[in-house]
């Protein structure tokens, strides 16, 4: 055989060989990028309505605002749907364990004129729905979210959440840091809602959270109670209030001191009376006026030591029992103070 018959059969083998794994890395290529485009869609978004609703849900808990907005239809508003605001919820209540699975598809076709198949979850304009269960803090959720095409990508339809918020005179009144001053509805992530209130001595109660999906509005009447600085200035308002009073000499304290309603039942020289300010205020009952969130009602007993010099029969000293009823103005500056009623 020629040398050159042999070099040209090597050649051939050589070009066969190439070929043959060209045709593999192509194979390969392909069905990588089918999976891929399964699982994505052509443009990198989620691509079954099931990965749409994880993806939003994973947004969300990573407070990635601008990546859950992606994977919805455009909400009404987007005011509390910024990056502060997913920081804020993330930051009062985390969510985790997400999970989700798409409903059976004659559950799905009810919301569809298409026909979605149970393994691959894609309609041609299909509305799907997608169930979903995750925790915010410690309470377990569970909703259902309704997922429609967007051309070659599924979005979630309802991952926003409706909010109402009833008429409140609580002062600057704040949802997840934005002012919600003459606002009646908002819209938000699924989370914790985060009050808080412009009068630094007040603080919103009660814990709300929303899932947004099928869940149904969510309607708050906001309430407020003393913060541990609210019940410090209370405290001190109604002891100013008594250490002023304290410094009448009269039997009728209201005689030299306005606003007072001390008083010793018995007769005693003019301006011999000296009173000392009540110890205990454990007796006194503390409590806000939801209506006018910045008037916190006092009322009970309080008892006063006095020391006088009786009309008739000399130095005396008197425990006298007094009630007491008024309310301390929070909005009052530049501080808090007591008026006893009428």
């Amino acid at each position: 055989m020629s040398k050159a018959a042999t070099v040209g059969r090597r050649r051939s083998t050589s070009w066969w060989i190439a070929g043959a794994a060209l045709l593999v890395v192509g194979v390969v290529s392909l069905v990588v990028t089918l999976v891929f485009t399964r699982d994505s869609g052509s443009s990198g978004a989620p691509g079954t309505p099931v990965a749409t609703v994880r993806a939003f849900l994973g947004a969300v808990a990573d407070a990635d605002s601008p990546g859950a907005l992606r994977l919805m239809s455009p909400p009404p508003s987007v005011e509390l749907l910024g990056r502060d605001a997913s920081a804020r919820q993330h930051a009062g209540a985390a969510i985790t364990d997400i999970s989700v699975h798409e409903r059976a598809a004659h559950t799905s076709s009810a919301v569809s004129n298409s026909t979605a198949t149970a393994d691959t979850g894609r309609a041609e304009d299909a509305a799907l729905l997608v169930d979903a269960g995750f925790r915010i803090g410690d309470r377990a959720v569970h909703t259902t979210y309704r997922v429609v095409r967007a051309g070659e990508r599924w979005l979630v339809a309802d991952g926003f959440a409706r909010v109402e918020i009833s008429a409140t005179r609580i002062p600057g009144l704040t949802l997840l840091g934005r002012p919600t001053t003459g606002a009646r509805t908002v819209y938000v992530f699924p989370g914790r809602l985060v009050w808080g209130s412009g009068n630094r001595y007040l603080r919103v109660t009660g814990r709300s959270d929303v899932t947004g999906g099928n869940a149904p509005v969510t309607r708050v009447t906001p309430a407020v109670a003393l913060t541990d600085a609210g019940t410090a200035a209370s405290d001190a308002a109604v002891r100013g209030y008594l250490d002023r009073c304290a410094g009448s000499v009269e039997a009728d304290a209201s005689t030299d001191r306005p606003g007072c309603v001390q008083r010793l039942y018995r007769s005693a020289v003019v301006s011999s009376v000296r009173w000392s300010a009540p110890v205990g205020l454990d007796d006194l009952v503390t409590d806000i006026d939801q209506a006018t969130p910045t008037q916190v009602s006092i009322f009970g007993s309080v008892t006063w030591r006095a020391r006088y010099t009786a009309t008739y029969g000399g130095s005396a000293d008197d425990d006298v029992s007094q009630p007491m009823v008024g309310s301390v103005d929070l909005a009052a500056r530049p501080v808090p103070v007591y008026s006893p009623d009428g």
